[in-house]
């Protein structure tokens, strides 16, 4: 039984059906559709279905629902998984693997159904959906009644870990791990930022300086694409090396750029800067550097905030260049009227010169990477790497 007397045993985890998905979205314009229209909320919805990271069978959405009658309009609550490539690195290993994992979003129970464990539910059960074939199915909870089935055609079943960005703090999903014990769900992994009040540090001389340098600003997505590729390579170098801060037992693993991952939050700030801003840059790369000490950045406009900020989602510089690209970045978002600027775990090499450049360097109490890991390793001993927006 759930906390409010729920019999748990009689819902399970279904993909949702085209109907369940258009109520699913209706629910979600209810809860984000921020100064969009319902039709402008789908249309964007639409878009992000058509991409890159979404087609191929990388997408599927989810519902609880009632056993006897899984393809119900009234189910409990759902959820959405994206299916990714990510790298593996292994303590003393010489092998960087390319594995199956998932990233979980867009978690929503309507407020009717608040306050009974519905969404917990769901996403304990997602785990034995995701994983490869490392949970012991004597694990499973006999008050949750038969494991949700692994539907034939839906690309699951595999997955090496799930990662997801928590708005409901770290202990809801912590404590939504595989079984009826209040931990093993996913922990939190990385959730610093560096920030700028644009307006603040827009007018030092550094600018001045930036702009006497050749910029390659970067407005189309083939220039994204070609940047982002070159940015893949560099990460799985680093990786393969083990070239990273980081504990000498930890298992290494990161997500790349390519396949949708950066791209697909282009289309969505465009949508929202048509309406807001006034941002048609994304990016932007440093001409004549050395080739082993490139300087560059991308970006998009995260919407979370009110009012919306600019998000680095890639940055490569070195304390020399650092300076230069984000004043770079700075003035770019001055002139987008944008308030905010910033990056998600910013290397510790650059933190002390983002201060110097008025960058304030804290840990986030929202928007928290967490990852759950599926393989013989603890969860704990997971280093996530790369981990930008």
């Amino acid at each position: 039984m759930s906390k409010a007397g729920v019999d748990l045993a009689s819902l399970s985890l279904y993909p949702a059906t085209s109907e369940q998905v258009a109520e699913s979205r209706r629910r979600q314009f209810v809860q984000w559709g921020q100064h969009l229209t319902e039709d402008q909320f789908n249309g964007l919805s639409d878009i992000y279905d058509a991409r890159e990271q979404a087609t191929g069978g990388k997408w599927t959405p989810w519902v609880l629902a009632p056993r006897d009658d899984p393809k119900t309009l009234d189910f409990m609550c759902a959820c959405e998984t994206y299916r990714r490539v990510a790298l593996v690195k292994r303590p003393n290993s010489t092998t960087l693997d390319q594995v199956p994992a998932f990233g979980l979003a867009c978690v929503l129970t309507p407020k009717a159904n608040r306050g009974k464990g519905y969404a917990s539910h769901m996403v304990r059960l997602l785990h034995w959906v995701l994983a490869a074939d490392t949970l012991d199915p004597a694990l499973f909870p006999s008050a949750w009644g038969a494991p949700p089935p692994k539907p034939p055609g839906v690309n699951i079943g595999d997955a090496q870990f799930c990662v997801l960005y928590s708005d409901a703090g770290a202990d809801f999903y912590r404590m939504s791990g595989p079984t009826q014990d209040k931990s093993g769900g996913w922990e939190v992994k990385g959730n610093v930022s560096t920030l700028w009040e644009v307006a603040a540090v827009n007018d030092n001389k550094s600018v001045e300086a930036a702009d006497k340098l050749r910029w390659n600003d970067l407005r189309e997505e083939a220039g994204l694409e070609a940047l982002w590729a070159r940015d893949a390579q560099y990460i799985q170098d680093l990786v393969a090396a083990a070239s990273l801060p980081s504990p000498s037992t930890a298992v290494i693993v990161s997500f790349l750029p390519t396949q949708g991952i950066a791209m697909y939050q282009v289309p969505r700030s465009r949508w929202h800067t048509e309406h807001m801003h006034t941002l048609d840059v994304w990016g932007t790369e440093l001409h004549d550097q050395p080739a082993d000490e490139p300087t560059y950045a991308t970006w998009a406009v995260d919407t979370a905030y009110n009012p919306p900020r600019l998000i680095v989602t890639r940055i490569r510089a070195s304390s020399k260049t650092f300076p230069l690209l984000i004043n770079k970045i700075l003035r770019i978002a001055k002139e987008a009227g944008l308030q905010k600027a910033e990056i998600w775990n910013l290397s510790e090499s650059l933190v002390e010169v983002a201060a110097s450049l008025g960058g304030r360097t804290y840990e986030r109490t929202e928007h928290l990477p967490a990852l759950r890991w599926y393989g013989k390793e603890q969860t704990r001993d997971i280093h996530w790497v790369f981990n930008e927006k």
